[in-house]
């Protein structure tokens, strides 16, 4: 994630916002799309604040009709930080009681250990020497499963 410029990090982020995995994935976790967008944002000017990219752009460069205050762009970072310590915390529980190894919790770690192995192959590969065609599949793929995962009462139906 090293960014020299605002139109790479805008060029980025559009990439990020069309993504049809990371859609998914987002709707499906406990962060709203703008407080992803927050958190991936911020992360990014920290990480490249070496590269003389100004602090002040992240607000400007979130989606939304309004222009974005600086305290309002910071409340829903700290919003976006809560619900990942959360669910970090959750996942930390689920581990110490031993419930990932239930039946009902299998699927999803199949299908992360699927996503896991999907981002490897395109890394890999490259994703420009993957033709459109083979990433389209690919990204279907694993898109019906992440919707297939997300009908969560077929794991818990009596």
């Amino acid at each position: 994630m090293n960014f020299n410029s605002e139109e790479e990090v805008r060029k980025w982020m559009n990439q990020v916002k069309n993504d049809r995995i990371i859609n998914i994935l987002v709707e499906k976790s406990n962060l709203t799309k703008i407080q992803f967008e927050t958190f991936i944002l911020d992360l990014i000017f920290r990480v490249n604040k070496l590269n003389g990219l100004d602090t002040n752009l992240k607000t400007l460069l979130r989606s939304g009709k309004d222009k974005v205050t600086r305290g309002a762009f910071n409340r829903t970072r700290r919003q976006a930080l809560r619900n990942i310590v959360k669910s970090i915390y959750t996942v930390l529980l689920l581990g110490y009681l031993g419930i990932f190894e239930t039946p009902q919790l299998e699927p999803f770690l199949e299908g992360a250990n699927r996503l896991k192995s999907y981002i490897e192959n395109v890394s890999a590969k490259g994703a420009e020497t993957l033709t459109e065609d083979k990433i389209a599949l690919l990204t279907e793929m694993i898109e019906r499963e992440l919707l297939e995962l997300s009908e969560t009462k077929q794991y818990y139906s009596d």
